[in-house]
C-alpha cells in the first residue's frame, strides 16, 4: 500500500480565476502585472523577479500568512482585490525551499480557501 504524501499549507497572492501571480502567469510567462496596478501598495512592488528556468512549473509562496506581510502590506492586500488578486491558502504535496522563499509545484496544489 502506497503511503500518503505529506502535504503542507502555503499562502500566496494570486488571481484565483487564472492562477496568475503579480509577476508571472500560470505558464511561467513574465507579465510584471504588479507594475500595471497603479494604486496597489505593495512592499515588493519594485522587487526584481528575474526569470529562473529551474522554477518553471512552481508557484512562489510563503509558509505563513505573516510571511506574506513581509512582502505585502495589509492595505495593499486589500487593494489588490480590486484587480482580481486574493490572498489564498493552498495545500501542496510537492514543494521546496529555493534561495529565500518557498515554491510549490503547480500541478500538485489546490486552493483551499480565499482569505481576502
Amino acid at each position: 500500500m502506497k503511503e500518503k504524501e505529506q502535504s503542507k499549507l502555503f499562502y500566496r497572492i494570486t488571481n484565483p480565476d487564472t492562477g496568475d501571480s503579480l509577476w508571472y502567469d500560470r505558464n511561467g510567462i513574465f507579465t510584471d502585472e504588479i507594475k500595471q496596478i497603479k494604486y496597489a501598495i505593495c512592499k515588493c512592488q519594485h522587487y526584481p523577479m528575474p526569470f529562473n528556468p529551474d522554477v518553471i512549473g512552481y508557484f512562489s509562496c510563503c509558509d505563513s500568512i505573516q510571511g506574506l506581510f513581509d512582502y505585502f502590506s495589509e492595505n495593499g492586500v486589500l487593494r489588490l482585490k480590486n484587480y482580481g488578486f486574493r490572498m489564498c491558502e493552498y495545500e501542496a504535496v510537492d514543494f521546496k525551499f529555493n534561495t529565500n522563499h518557498w515554491l510549490m509545484k503547480i500541478d500538485t496544489t489546490k486552493i483551499l480557501r480565499e482569505l481576502t
